[in-house]
């Protein structure tokens, strides 16, 4: 499997946004597949957004996943350095969620 993310352009300014593009390659099986994204936004160390998507539904077998996701930078965003964590946790049928990947990029809020 390979997860990456990443933020282009990696400076932005309050009011303004940013492009994340998430890379996903999975081997998966014919049954249901329910994978849930969790993305945390920390800066100075403290979780500041989190964002939780459904998408198992957008992969429906084996092969390459890409999505590109407009991030809105919050007029009152401080100045500094932010890090986003994205977690992809997987549940087969019934079964428990289990953690099948984790990526991470950092972007800077100019002021």
């Amino acid at each position: 499997m390979h997860y990456r993310l990443l933020v282009r352009p990696r400076r932005g300014r309050p009011c303004g946004s940013l492009v994340l593009t998430k890379e996903l390659a999975l081997r998966r099986g014919t049954g249901p597949l329910h994978i849930v994204e969790i993305r945390d936004f920390y800066t100075h160390g403290r979780l500041v957004a989190n964002h939780r998507a459904f998408i198992g539904h957008e992969i429906t077998g084996s092969g390459v996943y890409e999505a590109r996701v407009t991030l809105p930078i919050p007029r009152q965003a401080p100045p500094g350095r932010y890090e986003v964590v994205s977690l992809l946790y997987a549940r087969w049928g019934q079964g428990s969620p289990t953690l099948i990947a984790r990526a991470r990029t950092r972007f800077t809020v100019a002021p």
